[in-house]
């Protein structure tokens, strides 16, 4: 804007305010500058800085402001289209000075727009894709200020990102991650699938150590150890001391190691019962197997060998002297010879009378 009044007093009319048409509407465009001062230009501002102390409206005004020439501008941005431009009462029209010095007075300087603002046959235009931000564009700039936006994007000016995880499905304890226009689910240990709804089958690896067998369960996992193993995968060797209670059977556990297993204590074993953990019967098949047909019977307080009748002993190894005397004294032969079997005599009288 170029200014100056005719006339040195305050009292001084706007001579050009009646000089042309009221409903001319002057269209103030973003490409150009605004020069503020009489008639000089103090700055140049940027193209869509159009500077009035209001917002987007019909009717936009600024109260009095005086301003330095070295200023560039005050208040706060205006974009649009403008019906008119007035300073105080007077109207600003597009006519030069010459123009308006119809009555041969001395040439005055008058505010005026400036004719670089101005340009007939283009237009209000209120939106500038270079303002778009994020590929957004103006869509119909002639009728908005507000970008169209791509997807994922939102805003006037398509500045910021739509956070999709706010309305995310995600499952099983899964972190959304927010992309443009879209999420993705980070899933937990053990889950799998676009929403992480699907449980892997972590047995399928073959995760547990030293013969664990795995149980596959939601999102995890579990190892059955073998009785020497312990750790989430069997992978470590279980420490044992008496407060385990490792001696079978009845047998006396102390806390000393073992020089034979290495172990941290040692068993004592109770009668019938033998190895590290006194867990053997003597008389299994792989230690001392019953002789004769002889049975292992574990079900007592302690092992023993049942004999087939005939047999007796530890492992049933002796047969039982059936030509022994009774209790009485009494021999089962009175005469003749007895012969021993198996639970059962014979008597050899061919040598008597």
């Amino acid at each position: 804007m170029h200014g100056g009044f005719a006339g040195s007093d305050k009292d001084s009319l706007g001579l050009f305010s009646a000089s042309f048409p009221l409903d001319l509407w002057q269209k103030l465009l973003y490409a150009g500058h605004i020069m503020l001062g009489g008639g000089v230009e103090s700055s140049l501002l940027d193209r869509q800085r159009y500077f009035t102390g209001g917002y987007h409206d019909n009717s936009v005004e600024m109260g009095p402001v005086t301003l330095p020439a070295s200023t560039q501008f005050e208040g706060g941005f205006f974009k649009g289209c403008l019906g008119e431009v007035r300073i105080g009462n007077s109207l600003l029209p597009y006519f030069s000075a010459d123009q308006l010095n119809l009555d041969n007075l001395t040439s005055h300087n008058y505010f005026s727009l400036s004719d670089q603002l101005l340009t007939m046959d283009i237009g209000c235009k209120l939106c500038f894709d270079y303002e778009c931000q994020n590929d957004g564009w103006c869509a119909n700039a002639n009728d908005s200020y507000a970008c169209e936006c791509p997807a994922g994007y939102a805003e006037d000016y398509c500045s910021v990102n739509i956070d999709e995880c706010q309305q995310n499905e995600c499952m099983n304890g899964a972190t959304c991650v927010d992309m443009i226009a879209n999420y993705t689910c980070s899933c937990p240990r053990g889950w799998t699938g676009w929403l992480c709804d699907q449980d892997i089958n972590e047995c399928d690896s073959d995760p547990c150590q030293n013969n664990g067998s795995c149980r596959n369960l939601e999102g995890m996992f579990e190892c059955v150890c073998p009785e020497e193993f312990v750790g989430r995968q069997c992978e470590t060797y279980k420490v044992v001391t008496c407060e385990n209670f490792p001696c079978r059977n009845g047998s006396t556990c102390v806390d000393v190691k073992n020089e034979e297993t290495k172990d941290n204590f040692t068993c004592t074993c109770a009668v019938g019962f033998q190895g590290p953990y006194c867990s053997i019967p003597y008389c299994a098949e792989n230690v001392e197997p019953c002789l004769n047909e002889g049975v292992c019977n574990v079900s007592g307080v302690s092992p023993f060998c049942q004999c087939l009748p005939g047999y007796e002993g530890r492992r049933c190894e002796t047969n039982i002297n059936d030509c022994a005397a009774d209790i009485n004294g009494k021999y089962p032969c009175d005469h003749g010879m007895c012969i021993d079997g198996i639970d059962t005599f014979s008597c050899d009288c061919s040598n008597t009378g």
